[in-house]
């Protein structure tokens, strides 16, 4: 049978009201941003769970050290403000908060069943003060002076930091007014809207009512300054926020699935949706999933235009002038005059469930998809692009008339390297227009085209002078010593090379 962690009563103080006293001892209890708004909403930071008595009883949490080697029980009582109406002298307001032990009687609340006795024993004091007023620190240093007295553990918690413009100098500032005179007493700068260094007084707290390290608790443990945790806090936010979206990447892949209703019902005890929903909200947590919904919504929508748009373009209009009209209006009412048009341009209704059983992807897209802005764009690009590689392969053309005509002139022979003629071409639109992929390209095909026009020359001259080039072979061959055989072989090799030559003579650009 495991022991139970210690349990150490925690008495939350301060000196003027309205100072954040209910607001972090909310925040301490309850990590749930909706339920501070709740509590925010509902008491108006005005303390009205307590105005008839002298504390109240906010509840407990269980709390273990970062190095995992203690951890404890707190339950948390926040003492009431000085009694304005009753016109309570400070003198006895300050005898009644550093009471140790309160009498659970007193109570007009069901407290008493939280304890084993019937009344409760102080082990620490949580001094706040509201660091965004500009109230002096004097009355607050009296109730310093006045809990020293009961030789507990005392801690100080600033609050409302959020709310400073120059937090590191105030606190600062803050810090040294109190050491001056209590050097010994931490201070730890707290924002309970923000959830600032909530985490660090329960872990300081620990520190200050455990046996073993009280007597110098305030050595044992340093809180974080407000910007570092403020920082700390940003980091945690981001990683929670990231595992929320991967998890909605992961398990709601189809906008289709279903609704955020649907989707809390099954995933609610999620580790990662309620640690999201504790420090973001429920309705935030609603929003990121139908902003997921919807990115799911535009990128099948971006797919459908990347993938099917242009190849409908092309199968309903057949005649250029339609293609290249770049009026995207224009271009959707000569569409519907296609046949197919009512068969490929589904209803918005009807789509889903026949792209559902669209298993041969047939060409079908759903009607409103014609009128968003990405379909326009993506037309647009296409006739842009459409224009650019026509004016791409005009420029080729013109490239390969312009070798030629150099070629023509004796200026680029068969054979020549690239990087010795390009000086020719220089200045020349043709050539300037055209990557350098494309000028290379240009150039092997003309040295090719170049080749075949020596092997046709050659051809000719064959015919034009057979007895000299028979008696020519014949005489290599005497030379070489070969045999009948192998002459025969020979002749065979010579009579297959100049079929290999005549191949068609005209010369296609086609590959330009």
């Amino acid at each position: 049978m495991s022991l139970l962690p210690p349990i150490y009563c925690l008495s939350v103080v301060s000196i003027h009201p309205l100072s954040g006293k209910s607001s972090l001892c909310k925040r301490l209890i309850d990590t749930n941003i909706d339920n501070y708004q709740l509590f925010l909403s509902n008491n108006n930071n005005n303390n009205n769970n307590h105005k008839n008595s002298s504390w109240y009883y906010w509840g407990s949490i269980k709390h273990r050290r970062l190095d995992e080697q203690r951890e404890g029980i707190f339950h948390l009582i926040e003492h009431s403000s000085i009694s304005i109406v009753n016109n309570e002298l400070i003198d006895n307001y300050l005898k009644r908060i550093s009471t140790l032990t309160l009498r659970i009687e007193e109570q007009l609340t069901m407290e008493k069943k939280f304890f084993s006795k019937d009344k409760i024993n102080i082990n620490g004091f949580l001094c706040i003060y509201d660091l965004s007023s500009n109230k002096s620190i004097s009355d607050f240093l009296i109730l310093l002076h006045t809990l020293l007295k009961t030789r507990r553990s005392i801690i100080i918690v600033t609050t409302k930091n959020d709310l400073i413009t120059n937090q590191s100098n105030i606190s600062l500032e803050f810090e040294q007014s109190i050491h001056y005179s209590l050097p010994n007493i931490p201070i730890i700068h707290t924002s309970a809207h923000e959830h600032i260094n909530i985490q660090s007084v329960l872990e300081l707290a620990l520190y200050a009512c455990d046996e073993t390290t009280k007597k110098t608790f305030h050595k044992k443990y340093i809180p974080p300054n407000y910007t570092d945790a403020y920082k700390n806090e940003q980091s945690l936010k981001h990683i929670i926020q990231t595992e929320y979206r991967g998890l909605l990447n992961r398990h709601v892949p189809d906008f289709r699935i279903g609704s955020w209703e649907k989707f809390y019902d099954r995933w609610q005890n999620h580790t990662s949706i309620q640690t999201f929903i504790d420090m973001f909200g429920k309705q935030q947590a609603k929003y990121l999933y139908n902003e997921h919904i919807e990115e799911l919504r535009k990128t099948l929508r971006q797919k459908l235009i990347d993938e099917r748009l242009i190849p409908i373009i092309e199968m309903f209009l057949g005649d250029q002038k339609s293609k290249i009209s770049r009026n995207w209006d224009y271009v959707r009412l000569q569409m519907q005059k296609h046949p197919q048009y009512s068969s490929t341009v589904i209803p918005s209704s009807m789509w889903s469930d026949l792209e559902r059983n669209n298993t041969n992807k047939s060409l079908i897209i759903p009607d409103d998809l014609l009128d968003t802005f990405e379909a326009r764009l993506r037309f647009e690009s296409y006739i842009n692009n459409r224009q650019i590689e026509q004016t791409r392969r005009i420029n080729c053309r013109l490239f390969f008339d312009l070798l030629n005509r150099f070629s023509n002139a004796g200026l680029v022979h068969y054979g020549d390297s690239y990087d010795k003629d390009c000086v020719y071409f220089l200045g020349r639109e043709c050539y300037e227009s055209l990557n350098g992929q494309d000028r290379l390209r240009i150039f092997a095909l003309h040295q090719s085209y170049l080749y075949r026009l020596i092997c046709l020359q050659f051809v000719e001259l064959l015919f034009e002078s057979l007895e000299i080039f028979i008696n020519t072979f014949e005489q290599m061959n005497l030379v070489t010593k070969l045999n009948n055989d192998r002459n025969l072989n020979s002749r065979k090799m010579t009579a297959i090379t100049i079929d290999d030559i005549f191949k068609k003579r005209n010369y296609s650009t086609n590959k330009i």
